[in-house]
């Protein structure tokens, strides 16, 4: 029988066991965080974050790559002509799916894009911390 070890602890919840946690009904996973609004009945503990595709960026990282090597222009010649130039298409194609291959890996290392990654909980309260000593009368 498998023991479901979350814990709120100081604002924040995470899995006693090193596991991720997951907010039941949404795409957010992480190994601790800010607890504030969330009860540990909202969360399961996850051994891993699946792969989600990030549509949107999956597209334009192939297309980059395949930009790359062929202008529009060069690609729509090699596509209008696929049948007349089989050994110049198959070469295009092959590349176009390396690019593709190359795009899914990008991807499972850049799940955000090329947002930048989101700040964890620690960066966050060291932020804080360092924000508010300053404050005259703060915690009094």
């Amino acid at each position: 029988m498998h023991r479901i070890m979350i814990t709120k602890q100081n604002n924040e919840i995470f899995s006693t066991e090193g596991k991720y946690v997951h907010i039941i009904g949404t795409d957010n996973y992480f190994k601790r965080g800010l607890a504030i609004g969330l009860s540990v009945e909202q969360c399961e503990e996850v051994d891993e974050v699946p792969q989600t595709t990030n549509t949107k960026a999956y597209e334009d990282k192939v297309d980059s790559l395949i930009r790359n090597r062929y202008s529009l222009s060069e690609e729509l010649g090699i596509l209008r002509q696929k049948d007349t130039k089989k050994a110049e298409y198959d070469a295009y194609f092959a590349y176009c799916e390396q690019c593709k291959a190359e795009a899914k890996e990008w991807l499972r290392e850049h799940p955000n894009g090329d947002l930048p990654p989101l700040p964890q909980v620690e960066e966050v309260t060291d932020y804080l911390s360092e924000t508010t000593d300053d404050v005259v009368g703060f915690g009094q």
